[in-house]
């Protein structure tokens, strides 16, 4: 039963018993916080929201033209209720009263004659005053409970956990994109859902209106929102101070949330800093890296696999944003911790340089990709669309030895890279998958691949773009149609001679690549090194 007093509840007073609602019933849930008199002219001067007005009927005698405007002006004052004695002064209600009450919805009672004024106050004001003892105490215990879970450094969970417990509702911590956090202490079935609804749900605790069957709470400000407290009951809205109990829930859960982040961020730092020595190879020996990574609970055995995460801005920008590299270190690591989660321990994560790393048993492999796509599904739920920026994961081939590790990590490297020119969202992108293309890219640096490219294709640089254009895209339709003219001819639209005109001119300019091999690699390689280079930024 809800603390709050409504006009509903005042018909079940002794003294108010018999009484009858003659027009307004829909306005039975209308909040009561005073009740008075009305026994001078000016019915509407010095009423209050929230006021179950008493009256014998005298004042209205003087009203009865304008009764309409009296009812609609006490309807815009919000008052609760209007109850009528006849017999004294009025012996029926004046024309216009009952219907316009009934079109506002202001409940308009007919007293009996068995208690006097006096009495309905008392009563009505022990009924409002036994409403308030009841919101004090629920504050009281409200704020036992919070204090009690800061000072024991409680959980965020355990806030949602008290806040339903003592609200009787489904209470629930979501992430900035709708994930349920913690969900192994979610109230039910979380109401998870898209990062906009929660956002356009976000009560404002000032403007909010009641009732409130729904609360949705920022945990955090816009600068560094942590997430969302959301609230729901079935069998009645929440009033007013169980929204402010929440809101304070809201506060704490916050503040668990920042100290839990904190420790993590720490813990976070130092792991990725032996993950960095051991991926960059800094350790002078296999021992001492197989001993560090034992002490932080990392047990890897070989053959090994490496995935990375990286992020790039979307808007020809050449700089990260900040903010997208913060997400990756805070919450895509937790993410991808949180599905990487094993009792045996194996597996290790952390940051090295911009890049989200992983580093797994290698017939872990196909759960590390599934943890890979679901951080990259996050990111593209809310942040890229926020930032501006693309998303993308690479897998190493299987490592055999704790040594190779380097290698690993410049394999999965490039194939991050070559994740980024994939339609988003995309999959994980595997180093295998490239072939040549990622054997030259995790060989070469950048620069011995632009020579290349440049050494190679140069003379078609130098060509009108109109003619540069159509060339190049015959060189693409020829490797990927393995050199058939025909096939290259119908990918292309255009007629077969066409090609083989083309193809001359080509080989005017690039050599005899239909009849040496060695040439054709060449030709295959550097366009295919341009085009990533053009896609991945």
């Amino acid at each position: 039963m809800s603390n709050e007093v409504q006009v509903g509840d005042l018909l079940d007073l002794p003294t108010l018993a018999g009484t009858t609602v003659v027009a307004g019933s829909s306005g039975l849930e209308r909040r009561v916080y005073n009740v008075s008199v009305v026994a001078g002219t000016e019915i509407t001067q010095w009423v209050k929201p929230g006021a179950a007005l008493l009256s014998t009927g005298h004042p209205l005698r003087d009203s009865a033209d304008s009764m309409c405007d009296v009812i609609r002006e006490l309807d815009a004052r919000s008052v609760a209720c209007l109850a009528i004695r006849l017999g004294s002064y009025l012996d029926d209600f004046p024309p216009g009263l009952l219907e316009t009450a009934e079109e506002v919805g202001l409940p308009v009672i007919r007293l009996t004659d068995s208690f006097a004024f006096d009495d309905i106050i008392i009563d009505v004001l022990r009924r409002i005053n036994s409403a308030l003892l009841a919101d004090l105490d629920l504050a009281e215990r409200v704020h036992a409970a919070l204090s009690d879970i800061v000072m024991s450094g409680g959980t965020a969970g355990r806030v949602a956990s008290e806040a339903a417990r003592l609200l009787g509702a489904e209470v629930n911590l979501l992430d900035p994109i709708g994930g349920a956090i913690p969900p192994s202490e979610a109230q039910g079935t979380p109401s998870t859902g898209d990062w906009r609804a929660l956002e356009s749900s976000a009560r404002d605790p000032r403007t909010g209106t009641e009732p409130f069957e729904y609360v949705v709470l920022r945990l955090g400000g816009p600068a560094n929102l942590l997430g969302y407290l959301t609230a729901r009951r079935t069998d009645r809205p929440f009033s007013a101070v169980e929204v402010r109990a929440l809101e304070r829930s809201a506060a704490v859960a916050a503040l668990a949330l920042s100290q839990q982040a904190a420790v993590r961020d720490v813990e976070a730092q130092f792991q990725s800093e032996i993950l960095t020595r051991l991926l960059r190879g800094e350790f002078d020996e296999v021992d001492a890296a197989a001993s560090r990574l034992h002490e932080l609970g990392w047990r890897l055995s070989c053959p090994l696999v490496v995935a990375a995460i990286g992020v790039w801005p979307l808007d020809g920008r050449r700089l990260r944003d900040p903010r997208a590299v913060l997400w990756l270190r805070s919450t895509g690591l937790a993410l991808l911790r949180q599905a990487l989660q094993s009792p045996s321990g194996t597996g290790a994560s952390g940051m090295v340089g911009h890049h989200l790393t992983a580093v797994l048993p290698a017939p872990d492999r196909p759960r590390l990709e599934d943890a890979l796509q679901s951080v990259i599904d996050k990111f593209h739920r809310r942040t890229a669309e926020e930032l501006s920026h693309g998303i993308s994961a690479g897998l190493s081939a299987d490592c055999s030895e704790l040594q190779d590790a380097p290698r690993a990590l410049r394999q999965a490297l490039v194939a991050v890279r070559a994740g980024g020119r994939r339609s988003r969202p995309s999959r994980p992108c595997s180093f295998t998958e490239l072939g040549a293309l990622g054997l030259v890219l995790a060989a070469a640096g950048d620069d011995d691949t632009a020579d290349l490219v440049a050494q190679v294709l140069a003379p078609l640089d130098r060509l009108p773009a109109r003619e540069a254009d159509g060339l190049l895209a015959t060189l693409r339709a020829l490797v990927a149609e393995n050199m058939n003219f025909v096939d290259a001819a119908r990918a292309l639209h255009c007629h077969y001679n066409t090609v083989r005109h083309r193809v001359h001119r080509l080989e005017e300019l690039l050599g005899p690549f239909s009849t040496d091999a060695d040439l054709w690699v060449n030709i295959s390689l550097a366009l295919r090194l341009r085009e990533f280079a053009a896609e991945s930024g």
